[in-house]
């Protein structure tokens, strides 16, 4: 288990994880991931160490699993390095489990939602309706910018989002009310002219972003 991955150029770290015990089907993009954990250097003696860090390290896997793309399982991979050079501590263990779990029950395209958001937030696109590069986020608006039936300028986001994806609007809704119940966003107010839930982003997601030093949907 001492031995170092990095002297045995031939030895892939996940058929020495299998080796040792760790009993998981891993996928082609899985493995692929691992083995440039092991091409960084990464060795077997620094991966179980201890307690802390097998728990860690066991996360990682199971949360790769999960990874239907090759930038989730980057996503992951830079997630895992980060857990692995922080302190041992199970406070630090506690809430690497629920960083873990979070982000690998996300779909890659709940993600690439997350990203969207940042981006509609960041260039302040709800306020930009007389913008030619984002009015038409704003056609369900009457002439006024009233709602009057048709919304309220907040839903341009949906409609921002679907046009990115390739969705409508309210499947967007329904996958932006399940990324909610992971605890990353929250509700922004309520607002009763509005057809859809307008949200920010939860305490949580950044101390997620915080830990991960990078733009988790990037």
């Amino acid at each position: 288990m001492n031995e170092l991955i990095s002297s045995l150029p031939e030895q892939k770290l996940i058929s020495t994880a299998v080796k040792h015990g760790i009993n998981l089907y891993l996928s082609r993009r899985t493995k692929r991931t691992l083995e440039q954990l092991a091409a960084g250097g990464i060795t077997l003696e620094e991966a179980f160490r201890s307690d802390s860090q097998i728990f860690r390290f066991n996360l990682f896997v199971e949360s790769l699993k999960k990874a239907s793309t090759d930038a989730k399982a980057n996503l992951l991979k830079k997630l895992y390095l980060q857990c692995f050079r922080e302190e041992e501590t199970e406070q630090i263990d506690d809430a690497y489990y629920e960083i873990f779990s979070i982000l690998g029950e996300l779909s890659d395209r709940e993600l690439r939602i997350l990203a969207l958001l940042h981006q509609y937030k960041d260039l302040n696109i709800e306020s930009k309706q007389n913008d030619e590069r984002y009015s038409k986020y704003f056609e369900h608006l009457s002439s006024e910018g009233l709602r009057m039936p048709e919304g309220a300028s907040s839903d341009a986001f949906y409609y921002f989002v679907a046009d990115k994806v390739g969705l409508t609007a309210e499947i967007v809704a329904g996958l932006v009310q399940r990324i909610s119940r992971t605890g990353l966003l929250e509700p922004d107010g309520i607002d009763a002219n509005s057809n859809f839930q307008k949200y920010r982003f939860s305490a949580l997601y950044n101390t997620i972003r915080e830990r991960l030093v990078l733009d988790i949907a990037s």
